[in-house]
């Protein structure tokens, strides 16, 4: 969108190692929820083993197997929540599929110099920030997030330019 000259100094992310990096947190995410699923689905295929001679299940079978249900359901929450919150700024700026693609996101401390640093414990509000705009980037398919990134000099989303964040390229 800008006109202006890419001013950070250190190789962009590319959109495709960007893609990667999403797609791969999306399924270390999924994964996690379906193990979660398959714990429940054992759980209860041994309590209607043991609950196999009697035709009617008792209530504990039921009540039991809500449990687990509410369990596997907070627990996948609390993971998401962490994942997508913490785990970035934990790990300075890098998620499991960023790691894997070795990109990673960068605070941008001014534009115009192109003074970059790595993401700190602190840099919490950063990744919330990110985390929120990434709504808008992911409309129509996220068309919109590719649009900008193509389209902006240092390949940033909206996400991105809100949260003065950049994705460098390490390898």
């Amino acid at each position: 969108m800008s006109e202006s000259k890419t001013t950070i100094k250190e190789p962009l992310a590319s959109i495709g190692d960007r893609i990667m990096a999403y797609l791969i947190d999306f399924l270390v995410v999924q994964d996690y929820l379906c193990i979660g699923g398959f714990i429940m689905l054992i759980v209860w295929l041994i309590m209607w083993a043991v609950n196999i001679n009697n035709t009617v299940p008792d209530d504990s079978f039921y009540i039991m197997y809500t449990i687990i249900g509410v369990i596997s359901v907070l627990a996948g929450s609390i993971f998401n929540i962490y994942y997508l919150i913490f785990w970035s700024a934990r790990h300075e700026g890098q998620s499991i599929g960023k790691k894997f693609m070795k990109i990673r996101i960068m605070i941008v401390e001014d534009l115009e110099t192109g003074k970059i640093r790595k993401m700190e414990h602190v840099d919490v509000g950063t990744t919330l920030m990110r985390l929120v705009f990434t709504i808008i980037d992911t409309l129509f398919f996220f068309l919109v997030g590719i649009y900008l990134m193509n389209n902006d000099p240092n390949n940033q989303q909206f996400a991105d330019q809100q949260a003065k964040t950049v994705v460098i390229n390490e390898s």
